[in-house]
């Protein structure tokens, strides 16, 4: 049986705002066999993510240094 995702309004923890849960967002946490649904919008969820790690953050990113990709 194949699941039937629709895009939905939801409300964020944070902010009491709206956003919406697309259909994609919806099968990506049924792939993944997520139970909840996403609470916070995702500019709470950055700014609460970003929060947190420099909370604890280590290492050159800590020390405001960026990482250079280079090829090999």
């Amino acid at each position: 049986m194949e699941v039937q995702f629709v895009d939905r309004i939801l409300i964020c923890s944070d902010c009491h705002g709206e956003f919406i849960f697309t259909a994609g967002e919806q099968l990506f946490f049924h792939d993944k066999q997520f139970k909840n649904d996403p609470k916070r919008c995702k500019p709470c969820k950055s700014r609460r993510s970003g929060l947190a790690a420099g909370a604890n953050a280590t290492g050159p990113a800590a020390a405001g240094l960026s990482r250079t990709e280079t090829r090999t």
